[in-house]
C-alpha cells in the first residue's frame, strides 16, 4: 500500500465543485507535484491534506497507516510550507526554525543541535542570528522551509514556494529542494503552475484541470506523451493540430486521430534553397514562412507560417545555427513518429 492514500476526495465551495471525486496515491519518499493553471484546485487539495479545509462526507486521506481525515491540522505529522514565509519579524532565524520545537514542550537545549543540523542543511551556517530583514528573499524561503523539516514531518507539503522569488533564484532554490528532499527522504507534496519547475523537481506530476487530475506521470512521460489537448498546451509550447488543420498541413497524413501534437523541438528548419537531407518516408516536408522570431536564451523560437496555420519551431542558439530572418521562405521537417495523437 502506499505512503500516502486519497481517495474520492471532492470539495464544494457554494455551487463549484473545486475537487471533484480526486483519487492519487504517494509512495514514501517520494516527491510529486501538483501542476495546473490558477483555480484548478491544486492548492485546495494541498490544504485538505494539511487539514486546513474540510474535505466532503466520502472522502478519505490516509498517512503511513493512519487516516488523518477527522484530525486537526496539529495531529496531522504534517509539516507545509506557504508562497509567503510568514517568519516572526521578531525572532532571528534560529529562533524562527526551532518555534514549531518549542511549542512542542521542547527545551532549547534539547533541540539545540536538531535546530543546528537544519540550518547547515539548507546552507543558512552563519545566519543563525540573523533576523529576517536582514535576508534575502531566498534566505528567507530556506528559513521557512527548515521550520517545517525540523519538526520531522511524516510528509511535507510546498504551496507555490517559490513564486514570489527571481527566476535565478527560482532555479538555484528548484535543486536546493530536490537535494534536501532526496537527502532526507522525506515524503513531499510540491504544488505549482509553472512546468519547468514541475519537471525539474519531480519523481511524478500530477496534472489537474477543473478540480480533476486528467494525467499522471514522470516528467518524461508528461512531457513526451500528452494524454489530451489540454496536457499539450499546457505542459510545453505543443503545437496541437485537430485532423482538418493537420490534413490541410500535410495532405490527408497516414495516422489515426483527432487531435495531435507535435513539439516545436522536433521540426527542423532550413531556408529554401539550401541543400537539405534526402526526402525520407518517416517525415513531411512542408513549406512556409517565418513570420516571427523570439529568443529564449539557448533557444530560438520561430514562428512559421504554413497553408494558413502557424506553427512554433525551437532551434538551438549555436554558432552553427544561424538565424532565420523574418520574412525567409523555409522548409520543415516534421518526423512523422513525432506527431503525436492527443484524446
Amino acid at each position: 500500500m502506499s505512503y500516502v492514500q486519497i481517495e474520492q476526495l471532492t470539495k464544494r465551495f457554494k455551487d463549484a465543485t473545486v475537487l471533484n471525486q480526486v483519487s492519487l496515491s504517494v509512495e514514501k519518499g517520494e516527491l510529486i507535484t501538483l501542476l495546473g493553471p490558477s483555480g484548478c484546485g491544486k492548492s485546495t487539495l494541498l490544504r485538505c491534506i494539511a487539514g486546513l479545509t474540510e474535505v466532503e462526507e466520502g472522502g478519505k486521506i490516509v498517512v503511513g497507516e493512519t487516516d488523518i481525515t477527522a484530525l486537526a491540522p496539529k495531529e496531522r505529522g504534517v509539516g507545509m510550507v506557504f508562497q509567503s514565509y510568514a517568519l516572526f519579524p521578531n525572532m532571528n532565524v534560529f529562533d524562527n526554525i526551532g518555534f514549531g520545537l518549542k511549542m512542542q514542550g521542547m527545551k532549547k537545549e534539547e533541540y539545540k543541535s536538531r535546530v543546528e543540523r537544519i540550518i547547515e542543511l539548507v546552507d543558512l551556517g552563519g545566519r543563525e542570528g540573523s533576523y529576517p530583514h536582514q535576508l534575502s528573499g531566498g534566505q528567507q524561503q530556506r528559513v521557512a522551509l527548515a521550520r517545517s523539516l525540523v519538526v520531522e514531518p511524516k510528509i511535507l507539503l510546498l504551496d507555490e514556494p517559490l513564486s514570489a522569488l527571481d527566476a535565478k533564484i527560482r532555479k538555484n532554490l528548484q535543486a536546493e529542494i530536490r537535494r534536501i528532499q532526496q537527502q532526507l527522504s522525506i515524503t513531499t507534496v510540491f504544488v505549482t503552475h509553472d512546468q519547468e519547475e514541475a519537471l525539474t523537481v519531480s519523481d511524478r506530476i500530477f496534472v489537474m484541470d477543473h478540480g480533476n487530475i486528467v494525467q499522471t506521470g514522470t516528467p518524461e512521460e508528461i512531457y513526451s506523451q500528452p494524454g489530451n489537448e489540454f496536457v499539450a498546451r499546457f505542459i510545453g509550447n505543443y503545437n496541437v493540430l485537430d485532423r482538418a488543420q493537420l490534413d490541410q498541413l500535410l495532405g490527408e497524413a497516414p495516422i489515426h486521430g483527432g487531435a495531435f501534437a507535435i513539439r516545436p523541438e522536433v521540426i527542423s528548419l532550413s531556408p529554401v534553397g539550401d541543400e537539405r537531407s534526402s526526402g525520407s518516408e518517416s517525415s513531411w516536408y512542408v513549406e512556409g514562412v517565418v513570420r516571427n522570431l523570439t529568443l529564449k536564451g539557448n533557444v530560438i523560437r520561430y514562428e512559421v507560417e504554413a497553408k494558413k496555420q502557424n506553427l512554433q519551431v525551437d532551434v538551438l542558439n549555436t554558432a552553427d545555427n544561424h538565424w532565420i530572418r523574418l520574412g525567409t521562405s523555409v522548409n520543415m521537417r516534421i518526423p512523422s513518429d513525432e506527431c503525436i495523437p492527443l484524446q
